[in-house]
């Protein structure tokens, strides 16, 4: 192909490394190699199969023509963006502002559109989901990172705080994604003390122009702890009414009903009346994707309107985060009999190692036909796709090339 026929735009000589990782396992697989593919980023169970939620599987097949067929509103659904931001919220006002979008990712990119300028910066934490980089990018934004506070280290705070001062001299505005609760790739949580810290900072410098807070929340349903949870979105909804910071949440059905195929989500505002970010948004979709599908917000109105449906879903929710924590609780055990460094698992689908040269060690555990997602600073493990049967192995191969 010309490549002048390429816009110039697109970085050609990128790499995701979650494509060419998983295509490689694939491949070994296909050959009959006994492989342990960890660049997944869906729920598997212990056989390797993709889990499927029975509660969900039977609602969708509920659904009548006119749930499917009709294009939805530019906007999306009303009374779906009302259910899914509600199921978080419940005391949200009950007109919620917001828009439907292709999953979580679209209701970023709709995010980058309208609360930055081309040429200007996104900020969110180190380690990230390494999409984000692509998503800036191709939206002509650039993507910097400061560092997740870990622990009670204090000085990561200084850090982040004049990032976020220079970030606004340079630009007089701030966009920062944030992954909390369930953090990808960590699966941790900000502790209570970081996360005031942040949001005292947040406060501070919109004194000085405008700053917007995106939540990402994709894995919230697989959390050791539910209470705690929720707690910090309520947490986070005490201070979305206070502060004169913009507080949004990108939300998705693709984790929560393992329905990563259907490509729902939403961008919303809860604590804010806006009709200029109301209009603006309708603008984005529909130069975007014209319409977010109908029949993924049909079936979210369907279950999160529905008492019992919902009690049967959180009993599935409730058995495979039981699972999740069982897998990282024993693998965490077996990197801790040797020595090795990790995230403490409180919710989600990932840990992580910290590691100054990520790329050596993966390819040191494909030599053990071992698949695992490098990042900048480390190694990103998917207990999601983590058989228990696997574990042993995993951590032998990790002790040998770490």
């Amino acid at each position: 192909m010309d490549t002048h026929l390429i816009s110039s735009r697109h970085n050609l000589e990128g790499d995701d490394p979650i494509f060419r990782i998983n295509a490689l396992a694939q491949s070994r697989k296909s050959q009959g190699h006994p492989v342990v593919n960890l660049s997944i980023g869906a729920l598997l169970d212990d056989e390797g199969q993709l889990v499927t939620l029975r509660t969900v599987i039977d609602a969708w097949s509920a659904l009548v023509p006119m749930e499917i067929h009709p294009y939805a509103p530019i906007l999306g659904d009303p009374e779906f963006i009302e259910a899914i931001t509600h199921h978080y919220w419940p005391q949200a006002p009950s007109t919620i502002l917001g828009c439907a979008t292709p999953g979580a990712t679209g209701a970023l990119v709709v995010s980058l559109r309208n609360l930055l300028e081309p040429g200007q910066t996104v900020l969110t934490f180190d380690p990230c989901w390494t999409p984000y980089e692509t998503l800036a990018f191709e939206n002509r934004i650039k993507l910097e990172k400061v560092p997740y506070p870990f622990g009670d280290d204090p000085s990561s705070l200084a850090v982040i705080e004049s990032k976020l001062e220079d970030i606004m001299k340079q630009q007089g505005r701030i966009l920062f994604w944030l992954n909390d609760p369930c953090h990808n790739p960590t699966g941790q949580h900000l502790s209570a003390a970081h996360r005031r810290a942040l949001l005292d900072m947040f406060d501070r410098l919109s004194q000085k122009g405008p700053v917007s807070v995106i939540l990402d929340l994709a894995y919230l349903e697989y959390a050791r702890d539910v209470a705690t949870v929720k707690n910090i979105l309520e947490d986070y909804a005490q201070w979305g009414v206070s502060s004169s910071t913009l507080l949004g949440a990108a939300l998705s059905i693709s984790k929560p009903l393992t329905l990563y195929g259907a490509r729902c989500g939403a961008l919303v505002f809860p604590w804010r009346t806006d009709d200029q970010l109301k209009t603006a948004l309708a603008i984005s979709c529909r130069g975007m994707f014209s319409n977010a599908p109908r029949a993924p917000q049909s079936l979210v109105k369907k279950l999160y309107r529905d008492p019992g449906l919902l009690e049967k879903l959180a009993s599935e929710h409730r058995k495979w985060s039981t699972v999740l924590t069982d897998r990282a609780d024993r693998l965490s055990q077996q990197l801790v009999e040797k020595n090795i460094d990790h995230s403490r698992f409180e919710g989600g689908f990932f840990i992580t190692i910290s590691h100054s040269n990520p790329e050596k060690v993966i390819q040191g555990l494909q030599r053990d036909d071992i698949y695992l997602i490098p990042l900048e600073q480390g190694i990103r493990i998917a207990v999601c796709a983590l058989k228990e049967k696997e574990i042993t192995r995993l951590v032998d191969s990790l002790h040998r090339c770490l």
